[in-house]
């Protein structure tokens, strides 16, 4: 009796105070860490778990698969990779990056069933990773009982070009994400979550996808609740109206002499053949010139799209007109001056509110449906009226109010209130005013 009651003391203090852990899941044994919080409380991190098999050569451009099962223990105790970023330098981009992180606070393979958050991360569809330095679960694991999940999804033409047929139907971060979370509902049970009680959260273009899934039928019972913060699939930058052109550009980009003569087959053909660092440089050059493509979508986002495996099937406004979606209950909202941030480039910043006011079209949305180059222009001075009696780049304070009402603010009040028409809404607006926190103490006025 003394024996047993010794060896199940000494396995768990072995166990909790090495500085790794071993568990099996669905696909083979993986090594995590033991690690401590700010507040020294211990927690277990699994990091760059591979969730899906990795998307180079002939899997670019296509839909994740299962990753293969491996034998011995696979070292999940680091972050080393992170999926490719457009116009980004950061030595750990790879295109092979199908990989996420489980954190849970009570010791892997327990017979806890704890609630699970699950994260997707924002960045404009370009950048952006879930990795330990961007998003660790200190204050998770602080503060609440629950197993934290972070994951990669690609980004930029690697996760979100289209040539909007059956060749490249888009949306592959998307799709990297449901894959994620079905990873999740086959394994969470290995570190004491519970697959029943996920609830999905995302920020930005993390945001705009947590809503994608809300609405998505393949989406369906992976998760139990939703959290979105400051992005909807109603924000004009979240979908893409002209993929298939962009698609074309890129391809003429790498090959001068490619036309939209030229099919979808052999788009695919050329730009599976380049270097995923070639495709990365037309990418940067892209989005390097302000443009109208805020209004039409980030310039790599998703898309409309049929196929059995499609994410996003229609209109999303008609969608939610319809009560098409998962009625899960949901925490919706948005920070007071959203775009704030985009002044830490002053510079950039007043270049594009230059562009802005040199041709006001650029500012009216295409989802108005007005044509006439003499009426965008009219409206996009009454626009610009409401905000600033000057110029935009002469009234940076009144311009930061602009971008935040136009890209985030109103869609995102919109959506909140045509998908509570059909399933549980809270609603929040996240305000501070402080030295870092005001516009025009920030910015100032002109």
């Amino acid at each position: 009796k003394y024996c047993l009651i010794y060896f199940i003391l000494h396995t768990y203090f072995l166990f909790v105070f090495s500085e790794e852990s071993i568990i099996t899941i669905s696909y083979g044994q993986i090594k995590g860490r033991v690690a401590k919080t700010f507040k020294n409380s211990t927690f277990y991190a699994f990091q760059e778990i591979p969730y899906a098999a990795p998307p180079v050569g002939s899997l670019r451009f296509k839909p994740p698969i299962p990753v293969n099962n491996w034998d011995g223990i696979l070292d999940t105790t680091k972050n080393t990779k992170i999926c490719i970023q457009a116009g980004g330098t950061n030595t750990l981009q790879n295109e092979d990056c199908l990989y996420l992180n489980v954190y849970t606070p009570v010791i892997p393979d327990s017979d806890e069933k704890l609630p699970v958050l699950f994260f997707i991360h924002g960045g404009k569809f370009l950048s952006g990773d879930g990795i330990y330095t961007a998003y660790g679960p200190d204050f998770f694991m602080d503060t609440q009982k629950l197993v934290v999940v972070v994951i990669n999804y690609r980004l930029g033409p690697f996760g979100f070009l289209s040539t909007e047929d059956e060749v490249i139907p888009g949306n592959n971060g998307l799709k990297d994400q449901r894959f994620a979370l079905q990873w999740v509902q086959e394994n969470i049970q290995f570190f004491g979550g519970d697959p029943s009680q996920v609830t999905l959260v995302g920020q930005s273009a993390g945001s705009a996808s947590v809503s994608y899934h809300v609405q998505s039928k393949k989406s369906t019972g992976l998760f139990r609740a939703a959290i979105c913060e400051s992005g909807t699939v109603l924000t004009p930058w979240s979908y893409q109206r002209y993929a298939r052109d962009i698609a074309y550009q890129t391809a003429a980009a790498i090959d001068n002499s490619f036309t939209t003569n030229n099919t979808s087959q052999e788009l695919l053909t050329l730009l599976q053949g380049v270097s995923a660092k070639e495709l990365q440089a037309v990418a940067a050059d892209q989005i390097s010139v302000p443009s109208k493509h805020i209004n039409t979508g980030f310039i790599f986002a998703p898309v409309i799209e049929s196929g059995e495996d499609a994410v996003a099937t229609d209109l999303s406004y008609e969608v939610l007109e319809r009560g098409e979606i998962n009625k899960v209950p949901m925490i919706i909202g948005m920070n007071s001056e959203e775009a704030i941030t985009q002044v830490n480039s002053l510079g950039s910043f007043k270049k594009v509110m230059r562009t802005y006011d040199n041709d006001l079209t650029i500012i009216v949305n295409d989802d108005l449906h007005v044509d006439e180059a003499t009426t965008q222009l009219t409206i996009g001075e009454s626009i610009r009226k409401i905000y600033t009696d000057g110029l935009f780049q002469d009234d940076l304070a009144s311009s930061v109010r602009f971008i935040s009402d136009s890209r985030y603010s109103m869609n995102i009040i919109k959506y909140a209130q045509m998908i509570s028409n059909f399933t549980e809404v809270y609603f929040y607006q996240f305000s501070y005013d402080g030295e870092l926190g005001n516009v025009d103490s920030y910015i100032g006025r002109s």
